[in-house]
């Protein structure tokens, strides 16, 4: 099994969070944003979301929470269970809610780095 902090890990979480909002960007395109791209699209989604002292974090975990991503706990858990190359065994002893919330935690930590990294100019 592979740890959540694993640079693979890492990358692919970066590369299925940014095919996620690769469709939001051709929608965007199709109706007048040329320069939309799925990062933007992520950035713009925080940013509308986002609301008080509510953190890039915290904003991107109700996104996640609220049903924009992968919206079933089998889906989620063979999800992970791929992500983090775990055997039946090891996949079949998470709740139904661990496997919620650690989905959730991994996709808005990703969406959170990334945001952060745009922000800051480094991607």
């Amino acid at each position: 099994m592979l740890r959540t902090n694993n640079k693979q890990v890492i990358n692919q979480l970066r590369i299925d969070v940014l095919e996620h909002f690769a469709e939001t960007a051709g929608y965007e395109r199709d109706n007048g944003n040329p320069t939309a791209t799925p990062l933007s699209c992520l950035v713009s989604q925080i940013d509308y979301m986002r609301y008080g002292n509510r953190s890039i974090y915290q904003t991107a975990l109700d996104w996640v929470e609220g049903g924009s991503a992968l919206v079933y706990y089998n889906d989620q858990r063979a999800y992970l269970k791929e992500l983090l190359q775990e055997n039946d065994e090891e996949a079949e002893r998470f709740s139904d809610d661990k496997v919620f919330r650690l989905y959730c935690h991994l996709t808005a930590r990703t969406m959170a780095n990334l945001y952060t990294e745009f922000k800051e100019g480094k991607i």
